[in-house]
């Protein structure tokens, strides 16, 4: 086959074969110069019967002699891809009247690979109607070899661009091209991800006193000693003059804190070989992690790092300090506490990577809650007591039963809603995957419970306007507790929005509709119910039928309709 057809063929192709075929009887002197290049054109070219795909015409490329009987599917006995694909593209053309272009890419005798680009054509009557189809193929394969290298090209100069010639680090331009790709990510995945700043001390004084060479060593050694840390999917970044940032994907505060103690470590212990002279250096470390309400894009996870490393140098050299909750730095005074180097070193002797996931992502939220208004004064050894339940998946439940303990009204108050989700998941048609995610929220929703008071939990009197504040604020703690664990990514929105309402006038968020996760919306309903059903500290519970009642009424306003009707044909 031939390459692209030059602008003498394209003319005949795009103007001459619009025209009536029926018209070349009425005047065939004048058809004949494009009789003699249809004859001459170096590639296969074929005009077709529009309703079956019958050989009318074909040019001598083709290899069809005058009188060969065939149908269009049997020229491309070696392109499975075309000859499977034929009559489908036939019928598009036909419907929309319009030219079509396709590439398929298939393999030669030899099996190297052959690019082949095929184009079809309406030709229509006199009427206006398509009576046949022009078809004509073209072996592209040295074209798309030469796009392939420019392409290539394109990406190593691009690449060349992206790099900082003294670190071999990606450059600023890039951190925020790749910052916003990751926060997409993450926003898709609700895998966490945590941004670095680490800022080399003293490099002005050491650039002037030694010089611009002596200050690229210890960049370049400064750098090493970070890349040397991090993981494969760790990326790095020279963002300033003496400033680096670290990506670290999939990891919590708990992953940043291990690197910025290392590195601040490991950093101050070394000795610089310059010319000869030993040299000491240190380092500041500002970071925020990814996801956090209060973070949106990549230019806000930026802004809060930058201000974290002010922060840490306000504190003097060899200093972190991490971004957290909603806006409040949490500085490396806020890891002090005895009960949580105790639960650190426990989480460290479990040694089992594949266990310390949900773990971790506790010691997380203990870590940054110490003293914020969640913990209310609590010790976090009430944090400790459950995370070292929490090895595995099944020991979730474990949580869950100790969370129903705390409430002598509700019993077996999570596992009752498990077997619900079990017997809706054939009516609502819920995969094994996402009846597995919302059993794991049912037994999860509650546990921000925890560092909600008795006094608040157990009131007999209605909630004043604080206390009410303080409960609305259980699905977010609950969130914050879990949501670094991969192994219960895909029950967070469940966890978080179990408490919105149908017609959009539940919280977190104000979601509305089927906006609700579709677990969200069944822990709902069922939570209700087993609420009607149970005891209160102010009324007694209702029977069955009472309380299937009051929940079918709240149909389209509390509940979705769907799960509701669900609930009620199983439950009854």
């Amino acid at each position: 086959m031939a390459e692209n057809p030059n602008k003498e063929d394209s003319y005949i192709l795009n103007h001459e074969f619009q025209h009536s075929e029926n018209g070349r009887n009425n005047n065939d002197e004048h058809h004949e110069p494009l009789e003699n290049a249809f004859d001459a054109l170096p590639y296969p070219f074929y005009i077709v019967n529009s309703r079956n795909g019958y050989v009318i015409k074909a040019n001598p490329a083709t290899g069809l002699k005058e009188g060969d009987k065939t149908y269009i599917e049997a020229e491309f006995g070696d392109i499975p891809a075309i000859k499977e694909n034929i009559h489908d593209l036939i019928k598009e053309v036909k419907l929309s009247g319009k030219t079509l272009n396709r590439e398929f890419s298939t393999a030669d005798s030899t099996g190297s690979k052959k690019d082949i680009e095929i184009h079809i054509y309406p030709i229509f009557d006199d009427n206006r109607k398509i009576s046949q189809i022009a078809i004509y193929v073209l072996d592209i394969t040295k074209r798309k070899k030469a796009e392939s290298e420019v392409l290539q090209e394109k990406q190593q100069i691009t690449e060349i661009t992206r790099i900082d010639p003294v670190t071999g680090f990606y450059n600023k331009r890039y951190l925020m091209e790749r910052l916003t790709a990751e926060i997409s990510r993450a926003q898709r995945s609700i895998l966490p991800m945590a941004l670095l700043i680490v800022e080399l001390e003293d490099f002005e004084q050491t650039n002037d006193s030694r010089g611009r060479d002596a200050s690229n060593e210890i960049l370049k050694e400064t750098a090493a000693m970070i890349k040397d840390e991090g993981r494969q999917e760790d990326v790095f970044f020279r963002y300033k003059e003496n400033q680096f940032a670290a990506l670290l994907i999939e990891s919590g505060y708990a992953g940043a804190k291990r690197f910025s103690e290392h590195i601040i470590s490991k950093i101050g212990a070394h000795a610089f070989n310059v010319n000869g002279e030993e040299i000491r250096a240190s380092v500041s470390v500002g970071a925020a992690c990814y996801p956090e309400r209060s973070i949106k894009t990549a230019e806000d996870l930026l802004k809060v790092a930058d201000c974290a490393l002010i922060e840490a140098k306000d504190f003097g050299k060899g200093r972190a300090v991490f971004y957290q909750n909603k806006g409040t730095p949490l500085t490396e005074g806020n890891y002090k506490s005895a009960n949580v180097e105790t639960l650190k070193k426990t989480i460290t002797d479990l040694g089992d990577r594949s266990k310390k996931t949900i773990v971790e992502s506790i010691y997380d939220f203990a870590a940054s809650f110490e003293n914020n208004e969640y913990i209310n004064g609590k010790s976090t050894e009430q944090i400790f007591s459950i995370a070292k339940k929490v090895s595995n998946l099944e020991e979730i439940y474990s949580v869950a039963r100790s969370i129903d303990s705390r409430n002598p009204f509700i019993g077996e108050h999570f596992e009752w809603i498990i077997s619900t989700i079990e017997k809706l998941a054939d009516t609502l048609k819920i995969s094994p995957e996402e009846v597995q995610d919302m059993k794991s929220a049912a037994a999860l929703y509650d546990i921000g419970k925890i560092f909600i008071s008795d006094s608040i939990l157990h009131k007999k009197s209605p909630l004043t306007v604080e206390e009410c504040r303080i409960i609305k604020k259980h699905p977010q703690i609950a969130f914050d507790m879990v949501k670094a664990s991969s192994m219960l990514k895909g029950s967070l929105p469940s966890i978080l929005h179990h408490h919105e309402r149908y017609n959009g006038t539940g919280y977190p968020d104000g979601l509305k509709g089927e906006e609700i996760p579709l677990g969200a919306r069944i822990i709902s309903v069922a939570d209700a119910y087993q609420a009607l059903i149970s005891d209160r500290p102010y009324r007694k519970a209702f029977n069955d039928d009472k309380a299937l009642n009051i929940v079918e009424k709240a149909a389209g306003t509390y509940f979705d309709p769907k799960v509701v009707k669900a609930f009620v044909a199983n439950v009854s």
